[in-house]
């Protein structure tokens, strides 16, 4: 598994490495993921500026930008201009509430499941914009990241992988990686700002984690792409925009 990341952000990766189906790689600096990177340390932000990413798809919603806006160091990247869902989905306080004070994770995992399932239908618009992006303009490396760099990254660079036809086993242990390397407290503490009564018992950061960080969630998307657009290879060219000629060039693009 790739080991880039930032010193201060452990859920920012690289792809690079990771193996296809007919004996290929992801290329070396052309694909990176992560969590936040609001309040970045001058660390990180230098280890980040030598990157030298040129395009950044923020799957964030408008309400999690403002609360926490990008600042970018060095050259700005462009920013890919995907549709991303609306608070009351991923950030609203009720919705958040919930799953805090169900601290069995019931709530969390209806939620993430009913989320996964959507995915696929949720960023239809987005996912042709982003391969576009890649395809037309060259703008690699590309950084895709939202909030904790595990759910909406999780499908978004999922599906990338998919597309360049890495070993599903491969994607699946990118997918699971960030939970691992997520920092539980960090992502607990967010989500604690929207509880409005914090007493009482809540859902502990172990298993925020530990639940919402499984393969069930990215198999739930896969199958949704399968039953709404009537299979995977569909949803490439009629979706993604990937056809033939554009497939290829997306291979020749991020692998070596």
């Amino acid at each position: 598994m790739p080991a880039t990341t930032l010193p201060n952000r452990p859920n920012f990766r690289s792809l690079a490495g990771l193996p296809t189906t007919d004996g290929r790689h992801v290329r070396e600096n052309v694909l990176y993921r992560s969590e936040s990177l609001a309040d970045l340390g001058e660390d990180d932000r230098q280890a980040l500026e030598a990157l030298g990413i040129k395009s950044v798809c923020d799957l964030r919603s408008d309400g999690e930008r403002a609360a926490h806006p990008l600042v970018w160091p060095g050259e700005q990247p462009h920013l890919v201009p995907v549709e991303t869902l609306p608070d009351a989905r991923v950030a609203g306080p009720e919705l958040i509430g919930r799953i805090m004070k169900d601290v069995e994770g019931g709530t969390l995992v209806e939620i993430l499941t009913g989320n996964a399932k959507d995915m696929p239908g949720a960023f239809v618009n987005s996912m042709k914009i982003i391969f576009d992006s890649i395809i037309d303009d060259e703008q690699i490396p590309l950084l895709v990241k939202c909030v904790a760099g595990k759910d909406r990254t999780g499908f978004v660079i999922a599906n990338i992988l998919k597309a360049l036809d890495v070993q599903w086993d491969a994607i699946v242990e990118d997918y699971l990686a960030s939970g691992r390397n997520i920092d539980k407290d960090r992502l607990h503490g967010s989500m604690m700002e929207y509880v409005e009564d914090p007493s009482g018992e809540v859902l502990s950061a172990d298993r925020l984690v530990d639940l919402g960080s499984q393969a069930a969630y990215l198999e739930a998307s896969f199958a949704a792409i399968e039953r709404d657009f009537g299979s995977y290879e569909d949803y490439l060219v009629n979706v993604c925009g990937l056809t033939p000629a554009r497939h290829e060039r997306l291979k020749d693009l991020l692998l070596d």
